[in-house]
């Protein structure tokens, strides 16, 4: 099954609740050159407000979260070109770098309106919680928490106009990890729309399956 901007909501709900997502240390090298990590000083977005934020969220209609399948489809198609490949890559650099300077707001403006919208509707938070959470101040993350982006791969133009691409990163906390990101164009910038999350053998339900063959 696909879990829409699982990432959001788990960010969402650890910030609140404990450690927030990790990302390492590096060097910034030109867009495509991995390993990086992205240094909080890339993050130069306009932030969402947390107004604008709020009532994306209103908006939102709840949903039960769907069971975990056994195995996901991702769509496939073209591979990009490098024009589309750097544009994406530029998007998940910058919000790595707004994750670790602690900065979501501007992290959340690199995410579609759809996406905020529904993960709001599967985790729902009260909106003072939210609000308070949107409005902190800003806290980077210490040098050895930070995640490290190992590579953006199978860059993919789809036949609804998005892209979808394989992103692999790797922490102190979780080790690597890899999802399945869908990224929608929006004026002129790609925006994460969708995340598909994958079972790790052995790992439980840490993921959302297995990718079917």
């Amino acid at each position: 099954m696909k879990r829409p901007v699982a990432l959001v909501a788990a960010l969402l709900l650890l910030a609140l609740l404990g450690p927030a997502v990790a990302l390492a240390q590096d060097t910034t090298p030109a867009a495509g050159t991995f390993p990086v990590t992205p240094d909080p000083a890339e993050c130069r977005v306009e932030p969402r407000s947390a107004e604008e934020f709020l009532a994306i969220s209103a908006g939102a209609t709840p949903t039960a979260a769907a069971p975990v399948a056994s195995a996901v489809e991702v769509p496939l198609g073209e591979a990009a070109d490098a024009e589309t490949v750097a544009a994406v890559t530029t998007t998940v650099r910058e919000i790595l770098a707004c994750f670790n300077a602690g900065d979501f707001p501007r992290a959340f403006s690199l995410f579609s309106t759809d996406a905020i919208r529904q993960t709001a509707a599967e985790d729902p938070l009260p909106e003072e919680e939210l609000r308070a959470f949107l409005e902190a101040t800003p806290e980077a993350l210490p040098a050895g928490e930070r995640t490290t982006l190992l590579a953006i791969t199978d860059v993919m133009e789809l036949e609804d106009g998005q892209v979808g691409a394989f992103l692999a990163t790797t922490d102190a906390f979780t080790g690597p990890d890899t999802v399945y990101v869908v990224f929608v164009q929006e004026d002129d910038r790609w925006l994460i729309d969708d995340i598909v999350e994958f079972l790790v053998p052995g790992g439980g339900e840490e993921g959302e399956g297995t990718p079917a063959a």
